[in-house]
């Protein structure tokens, strides 16, 4: 958890520094490709969610990956939530054609589907074979990071209910990204 924290916290510079490489702690290893989709409840601790503020069980039944804010009493701007979403392709290079269109739509689009402010999808070093990083602000603050783990592609956002940018939205949501791939390529 320290190696992918400190990863984590190297992959915030590298974002904020637009031009700085970023040097990974510990050298991401290709699992292969997937067979079938991960499960992606069962990628993140009961501990990694405590510390992102979020439940410990998704909110829902089924496959639902959305999880709430740990404490309902807290005031908006404090309220926290967790997304993630998992999308199986028949091939490595399959994946990275769905990402390289996904940064290309993003960089047409000032908004989101809601009319909210966006920014462009960019590329984040050190996690997975390939990740990108976007920001929606309006109302709450959202970052999504896709990352690209050898077939899959993985979508984290993490955000406040309400309130402005926050850097420890952006921290959270990489290091979220970071254990979840952590934990990918542990459990092939």
């Amino acid at each position: 958890a320290a190696v992918v924290l400190a990863v984590a916290g190297g992959v915030v510079w590298g974002v904020t520094r637009d031009s700085a490489p970023v040097a990974e702690a510990t050298p991401y290893v290709d699992p292969g490709p997937f067979s079938a989709k991960p499960d992606v409840r069962e990628l993140l601790t009961a501990e990694q969610l405590g510390r992102l503020g979020v439940k410990t069980k998704p909110n829902g039944t089924n496959k639902d990956s959305i999880w709430g804010t740990a404490n309902d009493s807290d005031p908006g701007n404090l309220k926290r939530q967790l997304s993630l979403k998992e999308e199986l392709y028949p091939s490595a290079a399959r994946a990275s054609e769905v990402l390289a269109r996904n940064v290309a739509t993003a960089a047409k689009k000032r908004t989101n589907q809601y009319g909210s402010p966006q920014t462009p999808l960019r590329p984040v070093s050190g996690l997975g074979n390939e990740a990108v990083v976007g920001e929606v602000s309006g109302g709450s603050y959202s970052v999504t990071v896709i990352v690209r783990v050898n077939n899959l592609l993985l979508r984290v956002q993490y955000q406040n209910t309400r309130g402005p940018a926050d850097e420890e939205i952006m921290r959270n949501a990489l290091t979220a990204a970071g254990w979840a791939v952590g934990s990918l390529t542990r459990g092939r």
